[in-house]
């Protein structure tokens, strides 16, 4: 029996485009006093962003937040006469859920010093006392999350004396910040250690807790997940996402990022496997971490590379932004997607900052489902910088709203045709991927308006199939028995 069904876009249901009106920049700091280094961004309740940053080298840690068309002056939140851990590529991590803003800190030296924590209440507007994560001294990278119910989550780098088996730990807070419990150890699951100079990533939704770790396995320092579903008591899920295989015999000091869309990990991270340093995406189910799509998102750079990628987004936009040095340049670029992670492949990158002379580094980036908010460092000029672009999710007005097509029979253990019912459109391209998000390797039969796919050597399941009709990408559903 046919079926009469109607091609939609990828993400959402109807035929979407997306375009940024970009305001002018802002200057969030100018005082060298105070620096302007590893600049982070979210966003508070009043839906204004809070920036935090620190003074290299390993000096004291500030926060701000756009009050109008203003930053408010810059809040140390660093006791006095405590010094935090603060480079261009590693320092203290801040996660915003609400009025809730936590920033964690290592103090110094590192064989020393301890992992904190300081808490606001308001948005950003004042901190209250650091309170103590870590038991041990030997430690570094710390990152913190905000689960739903306030309660913050902290990442990090854990040592046995003089720097030896580097491990990454979670401890948990139960009281909204103002104690935390043992550590658990979330990357025992991987072979070899930490990558000791690589930064980890933590993020939390009701059900996950998520660690992000590049690991060290007789020099392959591949990306490693780990995942929590009982609340951070153990970490059992832990597995390699990244398939790049980076052999290196030095340390990169980079780590990955990752957002949690669906039942999906979308992460990102910088890999040198094919020469140069380029930003790579991955997927992976959330249940078992099996991998699904792997690629490099960026075209290559000609006497350049690319690193520090951040990533933010929804189920209907993705942005990545990150460092590149192109020619002796460095920029702060920007790929966006509202077809998912295949999407980031195809975008042609924006340039962030106006003033494209001299050193531009270490963005990141927050998106409040309407605005993209980015902040970086100027080096050159000795400016923390921020940027604020309104993104508009419009549907196509185009004769291409709805196609009428066939598929059958679905669901086929043999063959699936895909047939339009209107011979003014044709197909221009196709692609099928397995429910992990994996390309499978198929090559179907493609006529103008028609398509054949020989699926008997397929397994048994879901499977998306994605339509290029008249150069707009569209998809369905097909079921392999």
């Amino acid at each position: 029996m046919k079926h009469l069904l109607y091609a939609f876009l990828l993400i959402p249901s109807l035929c979407f485009s997306q375009s940024i009106r970009w305001d002018d920049p802002l200057v969030i700091n100018e005082s060298t006093a105070i620096g302007h280094t590893r600049p982070k961004v979210g966003i508070n309740k009043a839906g204004n962003p809070v920036v935090m940053w620190g003074k290299s080298n390993n000096l004291g840690v500030y926060v701000s937040t756009l009050n109008g068309t203003a930053f408010s002056s810059p809040l140390k939140v660093t006791p006095n006469g405590v010094n935090a851990f603060v480079q261009s590529w590693a320092g203290p991590g801040m996660d915003v859920l609400g009025d809730n803003v936590f920033v964690s800190f290592k103090s110094q030296p590192e064989n020393a010093g301890f992992v904190y924590v300081v808490k606001s209440s308001d948005g950003g507007k004042t901190f209250g006392d650091t309170v103590r994560v870590s038991n041990n001294n030997w430690s570094r990278f710390p990152e913190v999350a905000v689960l739903p119910n306030g309660n913050p989550v902290v990442t990090f780098m854990d040592f046995d004396p003089n720097f030896k088996d580097p491990r990454y730990v979670v401890s948990v807070s139960k009281d909204g910040g103002k104690s935390f419990q043992q550590t658990v150890n979330a990357s025992e699951k991987a072979p070899g250690e930490a990558c000791d100079c690589c930064p980890g990533f933590i993020m939390a939704d009701s059900k996950h807790i998520v660690i992000l770790f590049r690991n060290n396995d007789d020099d392959l320092r591949d990306i490693w997940a780990s995942i929590s579903t009982d609340g951070g008591a153990t970490f059992e899920l832990a597995k390699d996402i990244d398939q790049t295989n980076w052999m290196i015999g030095g340390c990169p000091s980079t780590g990955a990022e990752a957002i949690i869309v669906g039942d999906s990990l979308v992460s990102t991270w910088m890999s040198g496997a094919s020469g140069n340093s380029m930003i790579n995406i991955g997927t992976s189910k959330l249940s078992d971490l099996s991998v699904g799509m792997n690629a490099e998102i960026t075209p290559d750079v000609i006497n350049g590379n690319q690193n520090y990628p951040k990533i933010v987004g929804d189920d209907k936009l993705m942005a990545v932004t990150w460092q590149e040095v192109a020619n002796s340049s460095r920029n702060v670029n920007l790929a966006l997607s509202v077809k998912g992670p295949l999407g980031l492949q195809s975008f042609t990158p924006i340039q962030v900052n106006v003033n494209d002379k001299g050193v531009q580094q270490s963005p990141d980036i927050a998106y409040d489902g309407t605005y993209l908010h980015l902040v970086w460092q100027d080096l050159t000029a000795q400016k923390l910088m921020y940027r604020r672009g309104k993104v508009s999710l419009t549907a196509k007005v185009d004769p291409i709203k709805e196609v009428p097509f066939t598929i059958f029979p679905n669901p086929s253990s043999d063959q699936i045709n895909i047939q339009l019912e209107n011979s003014q459109f044709k197909f221009t391209g196709f692609s099928l991927i397995d429910i992990t998000g994996r390309i499978v390797d198929i090559t179907p039969e493609v006529r103008n308006t028609n398509i054949l796919l020989n699926v008997n050597q397929l397994h048994s399941g879901t499977y998306f199939v994605l339509m290029q009709i008249d150069g707009y990408w569209f998809n369905s559903v097909v079921q392999v028995k």
